[in-house]
């Protein structure tokens, strides 16, 4: 009995991915964006790419490249803007003199933040050292 021979689906994924046929110009146009912006990085008119584009089966015009380019930038700022911050860039506040390092929570030390009064004209004194 003979075995019929297999192919590589890995391979036949990766064509199916890359292939243009059932892909919209949008999914074309993601797939090149890196591509693109380095064109453009490198000084490379709009027009240009698009002449390239289409002289390699992608039929786009200047205004949807334009359009593509505009929503991936608004995308890529909506993702910026989401992403958590790293803990090395969140602004720690130097802690009160009368706050202890200690790990244990002391009642007593809250209850003498509470009721302690600030220093008013301490702290104008140092608002005015830092807006110099």
């Amino acid at each position: 009995m003979t075995r019929a021979k297999q192919s590589d689906p890995g391979a036949a994924l990766d064509a199916l991915a890359i292939s243009a046929s059932n892909k919209s110009k949008s999914a074309l146009l993601r797939t090149y964006h890196a591509k693109i912006i380095a064109a453009q990085n490198a000084g490379a008119p709009q027009s240009e790419i698009v002449r390239v584009l289409k002289e390699n089966g992608i039929d786009v015009s200047i205004g949807m490249l334009r359009n593509f380019l505009h929503r991936e930038k608004k995308r890529a700022a909506s993702r910026d803007s989401s992403a958590p911050v790293p803990n090395s860039t969140l602004v720690k506040h130097s802690e009160s003199p009368s706050v202890s390092n200690s790990k244990t929570s002391d009642p007593s030390a809250i209850d003498k933040i509470v009721n302690s009064t600030p220093d008013l004209d301490a702290l104008a004194k140092i608002h005015r050292s830092q807006s110099k």
